[in-house]
């Protein structure tokens, strides 16, 4: 998915979210009920915006969930990361009690992410997290001494950045944020709701998504002194 920034997004025209909304969400269901005068807004949203929308956006993932008295609502489903989560905690002011477990988030954000990518593939033909790796090779970090030293840098950023997120896991504080994301992926209508107020629930998570939610943290190519790949136990 080719993706657009928050900026770019605020800046652009008020109909230019037809053809946008592709960049912004991975995908988008509506909620409705196909009889019900409460949705009867939804319904002239779907008859004035869907053929346009598909045209605009032929690829964008767009169904309609119908059920008799279904609320309307318009839901996305975001791919959210820890790195969102941690910055749920330190925004909503969750952690403002708790002086240590501010310091591991902080210290989880400012981790060098590329520096981290480099160390990781710093030892030809071994990839450290290999999935079961401390399980087939439980001494994997004292069988090659060398290999373990060129490894250390990465070891040393990623054992802390780990110990950090275990911090933050310990507690309330981290479902709760949980739960407040996952709920930014849905917006309810009120009964009667208008096509316009469809439209702003659609804009409104297409912020969201522009903010850059459902995009992955990093991507890299992997070197070519890594030959080997590991995608997961197969029987998982």
């Amino acid at each position: 998915m080719s993706t657009i920034s928050a900026a770019a997004l605020r800046a652009a025209p008020p109909e230019a979210w037809k053809s946008l909304i592709g960049r912004c969400l991975p995908k988008m269901r509506i909620f409705f009920c196909e009889v019900d005068e409460n949705s009867a807004g939804v319904r002239d949203w779907i008859n004035q915006n869907y053929h346009e929308v598909k045209l605009l956006n032929p690829s964008f993932p767009m169904k309609m969930r119908t059920a008799f008295e279904t609320p309307p609502a318009v839901l996305t489903e975001f791919r959210f990361r820890e790195d969102d989560v941690v910055n749920h905690l330190i925004s909503s002011g969750a952690l403002e009690h708790d002086p240590v477990r501010v310091a591991a988030a902080e210290s989880y954000l400012n981790t060098d992410r590329n520096a981290l990518i480099q160390g990781r593939f710093a030892w030809p033909k071994f990839d450290p997290e290999r999935p079961f790796l401390d399980e087939d090779e439980p001494d994997w970090r004292r069988a090659d001494p060398e290999r373990f030293e060129a490894l250390r840098p990465y070891l040393e950023v990623r054992d802390a950045e780990k110990a950090a997120l275990r911090a933050l896991h310990d507690g309330q504080e981290w479902d709760a944020s949980v739960n407040a994301l996952y709920a930014q992926q849905r917006v309810d209508l009120r009964p009667g709701c208008t096509p316009e107020d469809v439209t702003e629930a659609v804009r409104g998570l297409m912020k969201i998504g522009a903010d850059g939610y459902g995009t992955d943290l990093i991507e890299y190519e992997r070197p070519e002194n890594i030959t080997d790949y590991y995608p997961g136990a197969p029987e998982l």
